[in-house]
């Protein structure tokens, strides 16, 4: 029998003791006190790798920002939310609905990425008001992979909606290029020449990151 979580000893209204902040912390990754959110893997394990994006990434994240949103702002205290990612990407469905949770937020969500921003991450990383890369950050965009078993017809149903899911991927990415494009009195990005680069497994350093308008600055140490 497994055994029963016990709910936060306090209301949001009232200070919260040291066991409940770090029942925070360690089940979804939510430090209240600096209003930063970890959205890591969930699982990391030897033999399959980490969980990357899937469910549980989303149920952690939507339950931080619950709480953030509506966590008490300390007096001099900045409102917004900080989300630290290091991630290795995942699934597309749960990817889309962690950037469109992000989006949805009233308050001003900046995301730090660290170690590695890969495949769904990149896109997630994209939901940010403002978009900081740690100097030794690699970033990577491609494709999904697609695998699929049954009927010929269900097939092209699949194929259908894998492009589907790959032009709103660029759509998010060209967005945001073309963005710094604009602000930089640059040509615009075409849709096939963003295809063309992401053919293969596009690797991104965060000082081109920022160049081309995938991250807005990169993180400076003191």
């Amino acid at each position: 029998m497994t055994e029963r979580r016990k709910p936060l000893a306090k209301s949001l209204n009232k200070p919260l003791t040291k066991d409940d902040e770090l029942k925070l912390f360690f089940e979804y990754g939510v430090n209240p006190a600096t209003r930063r959110i970890i959205l890591a893997s969930a699982t990391v394990d030897i033999d399959s790798g980490e969980s990357g994006v899937d469910a549980d990434m989303w149920k952690r994240l939507a339950t931080g920002l619950s709480v953030l949103e509506r966590w008490p702002v300390l007096e001099g205290q900045d409102p917004g939310i900080t989300i630290e990612i290091n991630n290795p990407g995942g699934d597309a469905y749960h990817m889309f609905g962690i950037y469109d949770r992000i989006r949805r937020s009233g308050h001003h969500i900046t995301i730090e990425a660290y170690g590695y921003l890969m495949s769904a991450a990149t896109v997630i990383y994209q939901a940010g008001d403002k978009r900081v890369i740690a100097p030794n950050t690699t970033m990577l965009l491609h494709y999904g992979n697609d695998g699929f078993y049954g009927h010929s017809k269900d097939f092209q149903k699949h194929a259908q909606e894998s492009d589907r899911i790959n032009t709103s991927m660029e759509d998010i990415y060209l967005y945001k290029i073309n963005e710094k494009a604009k602000a930089l009195g640059k040509k615009p990005w075409s849709r096939s020449r963003l295809k063309e680069k992401m053919k293969f497994d596009w690797f991104i350093t965060p000082e081109e990151a920022v160049e081309i308008g995938l991250a807005d600055e990169v993180a400076q140490y003191q």
